[in-house]
């Protein structure tokens, strides 16, 4: 059976007395550097198959909506040029997120979503040879109200997560 490891950036997003699998969540924090230190951390110490990552994200994508999951990762901090050490895909048929320490306000043309951990993640995922998998539910549309709307909406989508969960587990491990 895989070993899984489900790394998240705040409680508030998958509250641990809501989730059946928080014996194997970890939180992060906010941002790149606090996901890049849990992942590698928690990778060394628990040794999971998997990695998979929850978390909410804006979308540039107003096709988009609830629970999505994300194959294409991009750090948007790095000088602005994409490439392989910059660019880490997982599944090219999946969503394209883009992953800075800012929170975004302005609709990017280069990606369906924003969030703050999730390239860190992936990148550590991939220097350890360790699978990734990344779902985020959309908060918000990427516009000057973000933020009050990520605020309001940021623990709304853990059940959807979880059912994703349950059927992974189900039918994958």
């Amino acid at each position: 059976m895989q070993k899984l490891l489900i790394l998240c950036a705040l409680e508030k997003e998958l509250p641990v007395r809501e989730n059946p699998y928080s014996s194997i969540t970890v939180y992060t924090g906010v941002g790149k550097v606090n996901a890049a230190m849990m992942a590698a951390f928690s990778i060394k110490s628990r040794r999971p198959d998997m990695i998979i990552n929850y978390g909410t994200a804006g979308s540039c994508n107003k096709k988009l909506s609830g629970l999505v999951e994300c194959g294409n990762f991009i750090d948007r901090d790095d000088s602005g040029a994409f490439n392989e050490d910059t660019i880490i895909t997982t599944d090219y048929n999946k969503c394209v997120i883009s992953t800075g320490d800012n929170f975004v306000t302005k609709e990017l043309n280069f990606c369906d979503l924003v969030d703050m951990e999730s390239y860190a993640i992936a990148k550590v995922c991939k220097k350890t040879k360790t699978e990734f998998k990344c779902y985020k539910y959309i908060t918000d549309y990427v516009n000057s109200s973000s933020m009050n709307d990520w605020e309001e909406k940021i623990g709304d989508g853990y059940e959807l997560f979880l059912e994703q969960i349950d059927d992974y587990i189900k039918n994958s491990v």
